[in-house]
């Protein structure tokens, strides 16, 4: 890949990742109501699943595959039910001690819900599935362009992340007696955000 198709890449990952989407509220608002290291781990779960998703969206573009037919319909009903659940837990679960985690540490559950609502975020599944493989080049891609692609969507998403969690624990630390109510009310956005962005567009 030539230095403009990157630089294009590493932005058109930048604004998927920056975009007020589900993974940012929701790693703003949990750094709001638990600090930085609930923020890191939510990041960190974050960024597991966009290395997992990117590779097997530049896999599939190898492959010159696309999805079966009706799969659409499946990832989007998915996400629904994985945004239902991460929204509900925000929203009665904060400001409880060890927020009915139940068997889960605190750190883990952050990691793991940041996983989840990363992988089946509606943002990620258009822009990894439907909009990704017309940025790539025509040309068949090798070992390093795949390489390349691949990491410039997480370092994106990172810097994204960074930015979400430090703006989160600057709340956290300022306004540390209304950080309950900012995580209740980020996960009502989140839902908000998720019917609307499903609504408005399709996966191909």
């Amino acid at each position: 890949m030539d230095s403009l198709a990157i630089l294009f890449l590493f932005g058109a990952s930048l604004a998927n990742a920056a975009a007020p989407g589900p993974c940012i509220v929701f790693t703003i608002s949990r750094s709001s109501a638990s600090g930085l290291r609930s923020g890191m781990c939510v990041t960190g779960g974050i960024l597991a699943a966009d290395a997992i998703m990117a590779t097997i969206s530049v896999l599939m573009v190898l492959a010159s595959t696309t999805l079966p037919a009706g799969v659409d319909a499946a990832l989007k009903a998915t996400s629904i039910a994985v945004v239902a659940y991460v929204s509900l837990r925000m929203i009665f679960n904060s400001g409880r001690e060890n927020p009915a985690w139940h068997r889960e540490p605190p750190r883990l559950a952050d990691f793991s819900l940041g996983f989840t609502l990363a992988a089946f975020s509606p943002f990620n599944l258009v822009f990894l599935i439907a909009l990704l493989p017309q940025i790539l080049p025509d040309r068949a891609m090798g070992a390093l362009d795949a390489a390349i692609v691949i990491g410039v969507f997480v370092v994106a998403s990172m810097l994204a992340q960074l930015v979400a969690v430090t703006s989160g624990a600057f709340l956290h630390r300022s306004l540390r007696r209304f950080g309950v109510w900012l995580e209740r009310a980020g996960g009502l956005l989140i839902a908000a955000i998720t019917i609307a962005s499903l609504s408005a567009s399709a996966i191909p």
